[in-house]
């Protein structure tokens, strides 16, 4: 393709002639305007099938047979095959699509008990207006974790409520299917008309909301691979348009609908203009910051691309503009096909050209992680074959310096050392809220813009942020997004130091050698006074697989390693991990509540079987934050006075939380740390006020009158948050947003 480029000058005059920057068109007739837009949608065509043929180079043979034949499941409603629901009223289909027989083949393999070859039946109503791919699929952001994204355009409208629902059973169990195979695929059905508007229902884990509606639009625009169905209308149209003129231009081809440019063949999913987004930068940087806390390297560039966007000295272009005039100019580009290296490029030369040099080595390392690049790419260059995908990407960086220091640490991170990415996790926080300090600096100096986000919207962004950010009393934190689905470490060694009293956690197998002698420094996961919190940590950050993988040095600590097992088995059967990033909304929307607690009697302890020295309190919110706290107890330790402190423990918590359930109060020893007297004694006490003790260790009401007669404390005033002065910038700029409400139709998305 490279070698029928045209001459510059030839390309130029294309260039004059479709694309003026104001947006206008020279139209000398009716005619010669049809003529531009299907010059225009011919080169999307190519540069679609480019996109296309990228895409396939990327996936493995059994992800290339899923994707081939997920438009044809969509286009047909069979009980042998996935997708089915048994319903006469179900909606499938995509417009305008022709089945191919050569796919019969992909069926035969994916499907080889099938009695019967499927057959391609129009139906009634055609739900899929137009069936898009977005996201870092088919680019140089893509890697075997990459998901597939789908945006399913529909009309509710026009299917009515029953079908929609019916339709969205039959994406959901095709959904479902397709990730049995194991390839991570998402249906997002969309309204045209909500996304027209820019209208994307409320926040949650995969919605933005009213946060960044048009960002996302521009999102689609700048990554879609069209698979079937019609061709948005943005297309075909010139790039740099106002509202108005892209208006006028859909009107044009509507009026001129004819064989050979038929209206109903496009799509119009609406203009997105800069004012749009600019409503949206501040519900869009908590966005980033959000999605952060799973997908940080993807976030840090989409931060950087905001402020790139919203600094007053950039030139705007919006890079989705960039790209329609680049491949209206010169379709035949090979570099056109990947729009993530568009971004990558637009984001260092903005930080470049801003002497913002810590921003960029941070976008230049997030970039590496995102596409995963092996740590010996940057170093040895004959190691990159001609076809190697990431060639370019790894060219492109060479030509950023690099000092040593950098390399080291790139090298680290991409060998995924852990305490480089501890140390990382660290600069990524930071670089987030200094991010988002500067980009609401920048909004205060356009007092003309009001941001677009709802207050339900920023609500629950804001304490979903407070979740993971906020550092509370007690609160045991939750590591995610650099390390995935947990740390996963294979050998862990837990060592009590008897002089300094505390208890500490390391990777690896470690002798206590390794340890006195300083061997361990780089290895140390966690200090803490409080074993039980050390363990119950590990539980929450998946760390714990079995008691094998764990070296104990306990000292002069009465406890063993079954000790631990049998309490980590207790933490797994009741203490879940919640996915507070895909939390509901309404949980979020109210007041934060105790759900479940145990009180650990005696983990660590010298006091013997007929006494109780020892109460350690684990518990967890309704907004998924966990708690780890001692209470202290009297100087008696032979003495029942502990077994009723214990009593008024649990009797002030279920009277001031009343929420809590019933079932998730439990009372947790390890084994023979208590006598049966001491238990017996312990149920008097819990009788006298009220409650008892199931045969699991289940604290039950069993008179509700007599606990509320024996609550002696006062409901006691949740610690407040502590911030670093950053963070605590960011609660303040949240607590005086006041932005108006608008109301919003509910998409699932």
């Amino acid at each position: 393709m490279m070698g029928n480029q045209e001459p510059a000058t030839c390309n130029e005059q294309r260039a004059t002639r479709f694309i003026i920057p104001s947006g206008e068109m020279i139209m000398s007739s009716t005619n010669e305007t049809i003529k531009e837009y299907l010059i225009r949608k011919e080169a999307f065509s190519l540069y679609n099938v480019k996109r296309m043929f990228s895409l396939l180079g990327k996936l493995s043979e059994t992800e290339q047979l899923l994707f081939q034949i997920v438009p044809y499941l969509l286009s047909l409603n069979h009980p042998e095959y996935p997708g089915y629901v048994d319903d006469s009223d179900t909606p499938y289909g995509i417009y305008n699509f022709n089945w191919l027989k050569s796919i019969n083949d992909s069926f035969g393999t994916l499907f080889p008990k099938a009695k019967s070859t499927p057959k391609f039946v129009l139906p009634r109503v055609i739900p899929i207006q137009s069936l898009m791919l977005m996201g870092s699929t088919g680019t140089i952001g893509q890697t075997a974790k990459s998901d597939f994204d789908y945006w399913l355009c529909v009309s509710e409208k026009d299917l009515g409520y029953r079908r929609l629902q019916l339709f969205k059973q039959k994406t959901t169990s095709l959904e479902n299917w397709i990730m049995k195979q194991g390839v991570e695929v998402h249906f997002f059905l969309v309204d045209v008309d909500h996304i027209k508007q820019n209208e994307f229902g409320r926040v949650d884990a995969e919605s933005v909301g009213s946060a960044l509606g048009a960002l996302l639009k521009d999102g689609l625009y700048q990554t879609m691979i069209l698979i079937a169905g019609k061709l948005p209308l943005w297309w075909l149209l010139p790039p740099h348009l106002t509202a108005a003129e892209y208006t006028r231009h859909v009107g044009v081809i509507k009026e001129n609908s004819s064989y050979e440019l038929p209206f109903d063949d496009f799509i119009d999913l609406g203009s997105v203009s800069l004012g749009e987004f600019l409503q949206e930068f501040f519900g869009a940087a908590l966005w980033e910051i959000f999605k952060g806390l799973k997908y940080p390297y993807k976030s840090v560039i989409k931060m950087a691309l905001l402020e790139m966007y919203l600094n007053p000295d950039q030139d705007n272009e919006l890079l989705r503009e960039k790209l329609k005039k680049a491949v209206f100019e010169t379709p035949e580009r090979e570099d056109l096909s990947d729009p993530y290296m568009q971004l990558f490029r637009a984001t260092l030369e903005y930080y470049n050209k801003k002497k913002l040099m810590a921003e960029m080595s941070m976008v230049k390392k997030c970039i590496l992680m995102k596409v995963e690049l092996p740590p010996d790419y940057l170093e040895v260059p004959h190691s990159l074959k001609l076809n190697d995908p990431k060639r370019d990407l790894v060219q492109f960086l060479r030509r950023w310096q690099w000092d040593e220091e950098e390399l080291v640490s790139v090298r680290l991170l991409l060998a995924r050392d852990f305490s480089e990415l501890m140390k990382f996790r660290k600069e990524v926080r930071r670089h987030f809220l200094s991010g988002f300090g500067r980009i609401t600096d920048m909004l205060k100096q356009r007092p003309e813009v009001q941001s677009s986000i709802t207050p339900d919207d920023l609500t629950v962004l804001s304490r979903k942020l407070a979740v993971f950010y906020g550092q509370k009393k007690n609160k045991i934190e939750t590591m995610t997004g650099l390390y995935g689905e947990g740390l996963q470490e294979d050998k862990i060694t837990i060592y009590f130091n008897l002089e300094k009293r505390f208890w500490y956690l390391f990777r690896g197998h470690l002798t206590k050698d390794d340890i006195l002698q300083g061997r361990s420094q780089d290895r140390l996961l966690l200090k803490t006074s409080c074993l039980v919190k050390l363990v119950t940590w590990c539980h929450l950050n998946k760390l714990y697989r079995n008691a094998g993988q764990v070296t104990l040095h306990s000292g002069e600590a009465n406890v063993s390693l079954p000790d631990i097992q049998f309490f980590m088995k207790h933490l797994e059967k009741i203490y879940q991990h919640v996915d507070v990033i895909s939390m509901d909304n309404e949980i979020l929307l109210s007041p934060s509540y105790l759900v479940k607690m145990t009180c650990v009697l005696n983990f660590v302890s010298h006091a013997g079987a007929n006494a109780l020295d020892r109460i350690d309190v684990v518990s967890q919110t309704s907004w998924g934050e966990y708690y780890c706290q001692y209470e202290s107890l009297p100087d008696e330790p032979g003495s029942d006075h502990n077994l009723d402190a214990l009593a008024g423990i649990l009797v002030d918590t279920l009277h001031r939380q009343h929420k809590i359930y019933r079932s998730n109060v439990h009372i947790y020893t390890p084994r023979a740390r208590l006598s049966p007297t001491m238990w017996k004694l312990l149920s008097q006490s819990l009788d006298d006020c009220g409650l008892a003790l199931d045969r699991d260790n289940t604290i039950k009401i069993v008179d509700p009158g007599l606990l509320r007669c024996q609550a002696k404390i006062p409901p006691k005033i949740p610690p407040k948050t502590q911030l670093k002065p950053q963070e605590q910038k960011l609660v303040e700029m949240l607590s005086k947003m006041k932005p108006p409400r608008r109301d919003k139709t509910r998409l699932d998305i």
